[in-house]
């Protein structure tokens, strides 16, 4: 006889696209809380920001931090990162992201006086991976912001609607890096086995001594752009399942669900 689980063996917490979704009040889903792979963060250290930007990297805010996935590979290079996010989020475990350095403040009300390293100065750069719902705001704020540069990890479709159109007309990307693989992301934590249809980009800002850099075509909605060669393999490490051990209460990997429901689908045919 086959047996089909109640309900609330269904943990309804995670979802395996980043996309808009009415929330039932938790913050990780008010604020859409979906950790980078710690891979995705690499390739703009290394290939991306490399092509675009002759410099060394300085001083960094995130200010999108979550539970640290990304600012936890932003420092491998030696940069100093600050890492911020509007919610102190509580892990399954019972710590808080404040164990990882991770300070309280909501950005889009932040000035260049809550950087605590300023001095006077503004953050080198800004890098991050905003909820979708706000990112043109982050990213208007960023630029106002930051002294040498901007990038914002978003979804391809960000390049839609009429605020994104009149946003690249004021100011448009330096460069956008389109992923050539998945970059799969699910609410709540970091599940390593995920995959995933969404396709992602880094959005990529960076200011010369004239200001803004702009396209090599200078006409209004251009901007250039280069595909991120496969890289995932090659920019994944062994420790990065540390940062997989970070997830929200009630978090179950995407990944585990799907292989429950495929054995309680082969249970019921048995």
């Amino acid at each position: 006889m086959s047996v089909r689980p109640e309900a609330h063996d269904y943990n309804p917490a995670v979802r395996a696209t980043k996309r808009p979704r009415v929330s039932d009040g938790q913050p990780w889903q008010d604020d859409e809380l979906f950790p980078t792979p710690p891979w995705a963060t690499r390739a703009l250290m290394q290939i991306v920001l490399p092509r675009v930007f002759a410099g060394g990297l300085d001083a960094i805010w995130e200010p999108c931090a979550g539970l640290g996935h990304m600012a936890a590979v932003l420092g491998e290079r030696g940069a100093s990162v600050f890492a911020s996010d509007k919610n102190l989020y509580q892990l399954d475990d019972g710590r808080t992201v404040a164990e990882f350095g991770i300070m309280q403040q909501d950005f889009l009300a932040a000035t260049v006086a809550h950087w605590p390293r300023s001095r006077g100065r503004r953050p080198s750069r800004i890098i991050s991976n905003p909820p979708f719902g706000h990112a043109a705001e982050m990213v208007r704020h960023a630029l106002r912001m930051a002294s040498d540069g901007v990038a914002m990890l978003l979804r391809m479709q960000w390049l839609e609607t009429l605020e994104r159109y009149q946003l690249f007309a004021e100011c448009p990307p330096t460069i956008v890096a389109v992923f050539t693989e998945r970059v799969a992301m699910c609410e709540g934590g970091w599940d390593p086995k995920l995959s995933s249809a969404s396709g992602y980009a880094w959005f990529c800002w960076e200011r010369n001594r004239d200001g803004w850099i702009r396209p090599a075509r200078a006409f209004e909605g251009a901007f250039d752009g280069m595909l991120i060669p496969p890289c995932k393999r090659a920019l994944s490490r062994p420790d990065d399942l540390r940062l997989a051990t970070r997830f929200v209460p009630g978090f179950v990997p995407p990944s585990t669900l799907r292989k429950t429901g495929k054995a309680q689908q082969r249970l019921e045919l048995a």
